[in-house]
Order: C-alpha cells, then structure tokens, then sequence
C-alpha cells in the first residue's frame, strides 16, 4: 500500500541549532530508509532555521528543490506547507502591491472585494 505518514513534530521552547537541525532531519531520514520506510519528501514552513538546514543538505530555491542524504540514492524533495505560503502570500499583500505584468494587485482589492460579499444575501 502507499502509505503516507509524518515522523516527527516537535515542539521546543526556543530554536534549535541550525547544524543540530540538519543532523537531526539526516538522521531521521536514514533511519526511517533503514527500516524500510521510502521517504520521498520534507515538509516544514519557510522558517530561517529550516531553510538554512535544508540549504546544508543541499537545497537551493533557484536551483535544487530537493536534498540528498548520504545512503539514500535519490532526490528527497522540500516541500513548503501550503498553509504558511498562503499566509505569506497575505502577509505580503498587505504591505505591498504586486505587479504582475500590467496589472498591480492590492490588499485594497480583496477589502474591497470582502466587503461587497460580506453585504449579499448568498455568499
């Protein structure tokens, strides 16, 4: 069967160490191979100490979305929760306007929108 399964979720009073971080995801993922388990990707949210793990591993944004672990001879993929991207995505339209092309997009837009909808009998 595909199974789909978390292995891991802490939660910690401050940081960990990027190095500590990195070391822990390696070992995690050669231990769950070991027991014949087939990790095929990470997910964390953008985090400066995620990334800066996953960059030990050999991730890059531009360039390689995945990290190789020694032992495991393939790619094991970085995956960015969707609900933190939305939330970033948010975040950054309510300080800024983004331009796409031609057209600009503006937190004022969605405001707007919401209160239109807000207003209408069926939503």
């Amino acid at each position: 069967m595909k199974w789909k399964q978390a292995v891991g979720y802490f939660f910690i009073h401050n940081t960990v160490a990027t190095y500590n971080l990195a070391v822990f995801i390696t070992d995690c993922i050669q231990r769950d191979e070991k027991c014949g388990l087939f990790v095929r990707c990470i997910v964390c949210d953008q985090g400066p100490t995620n990334v800066a793990a996953l960059r030990q591993l050999g991730y890059n944004e531009k360039s390689s979305t995945y990290v190789k672990v020694n032992s495991v001879d393939r790619r094991i993929f970085v995956i960015f929760d969707p609900p933190h991207l939305i939330k970033n995505v948010r975040n950054n339209l309510q300080r800024h306007d983004i331009q796409v092309g031609e057209d600009i997009t503006s937190w004022k837009n969605i405001d707007a929108f919401y209160q239109l909808d807000k207003s209408c009998a069926i939503r």
